[in-house]
């Protein structure tokens, strides 16, 4: 097993999720078929309704930012990819002379 705090936040989220629909589903059977008009089977289905809704936008949250960070990752490759320009050694001592007359 892996520990939860390997488990990335998105899959924990998608599983809970699927189990708070699982329990909507029965919940609203047995509303439906054992205890008809029981409030407190009501509440607990409207409790897990909500409990649903909030995990659902607490997830698109998450991968909407996740696409962020990607986005911001690629610009960033393609930036460095574009300023590590090589120099050659010549270049390097005359730079290194340069900076040794400036602080000597």
């Amino acid at each position: 097993m892996v520990p939860l705090e390997e488990i990335p936040e998105h899959e924990r989220l998608a599983e809970e999720i699927a189990e708070l629909r699982n329990k909507i589903k029965n919940t609203k059977y047995d509303f439906e078929h054992g205890f008809k008009g029981n409030n407190m089977i009501k509440q607990k289905l409207e409790t897990h309704k909500k409990m649903l809704v909030e995990k659902e936008q607490l997830l698109s949250v998450i991968i909407k930012d996740k696409d962020k960070i990607k986005e911001v990752k690629e610009t960033e490759d393609k930036i460095t990819e574009k300023a590590s320009t090589n120099i050659s050694e010549e270049q390097e001592e005359m730079l290194e002379e340069e900076i040794e007359k400036e602080f000597l």
